[in-house]
């Protein structure tokens, strides 16, 4: 097997992990930020145990 007729399955697999990757981490940091901001702005104790876990 050559380059050639390797690359659409490498293509194919960096294009999955890239649509699983990125929404993933996008997701967690925004959950992170929106837990975080209801830490500080409530000051109570579960939204930290939540920012943690995220």
């Amino acid at each position: 097997m050559d380059a050639l007729e390797l690359a659409p399955g490498q293509f194919a697999i960096t294009s999955v992990v890239h649509h699983v990757v990125v929404p993933v981490s996008i997701g967690s940091s925004t959950s992170m930020a929106i837990c975080q901001t209801a830490h500080a702005r409530a000051g109570e104790p579960v939204y930290d145990r939540m920012s943690r876990v995220v």
